[in-house]
C-alpha cells in the first residue's frame, strides 16, 4: 500500500517537501474552488477545464557548486479531480513505475484552492 509523501490544501504558489521515500507513485489534485479566469471546456465537458494551475516534482543535490533545487517539467491540472502518474519509459519488471523525488512545487491561478495528494 502507498505511504502519503504530502497531502494538503493548497493555493497561489508553494512548495514542500518530504523525508523517507522518493519513490512517487502518484499525485492526485482536487480542485475545491475554481480559479477565477478558469475556462471551461468548449466542448461541453463541465469537468475539463483550462487555467486551473499546475505542479512539478523535484529533487535537491549538490552538483558540485552547493546545494540546489532541480524540478520536472510541469504538468497542468485540466480537470477538477485530476491524477497522474509516471510515464513508462523501459522495459517494467512487475515493479510499480515511480518517478524520484523529494518535492513538490505548485501554482494555483488566482482564486483556486486545491487538495493535493502525493503517494509513494
Amino acid at each position: 500500500m502507498p505511504s502519503v509523501l504530502f497531502d494538503d490544501t493548497v493555493s497561489d504558489e508553494g512548495s514542500a517537501n518530504w523525508s523517507g521515500s522518493t519513490q512517487v507513485l502518484y499525485v492526485a489534485c482536487d480542485m475545491l474552488a475554481l480559479p477565477n479566469r478558469a475556462a471551461p471546456n468548449p466542448y461541453g465537458v463541465t469537468d475539463q477545464l483550462t487555467r486551473l494551475g499546475w505542479f512539478a516534482l523535484g529533487d535537491e543535490f549538490d552538483i558540485g557548486d552547493g546545494t540546489f533545487e532541480f524540478w520536472r517539467d510541469y504538468h497542468f491540472f485540466n480537470f477538477t479531480r485530476n491524477l497522474w502518474t509516471p510515464e513508462p519509459t523501459g522495459i517494467v519488471d512487475g515493479s510499480p513505475l515511480y518517478s524520484v523525488a523529494s518535492r513538490i512545487r505548485w501554482f494555483i491561478f488566482p482564486g483556486g484552492i486545491a487538495h493535493l495528494h502525493v503517494f509513494g
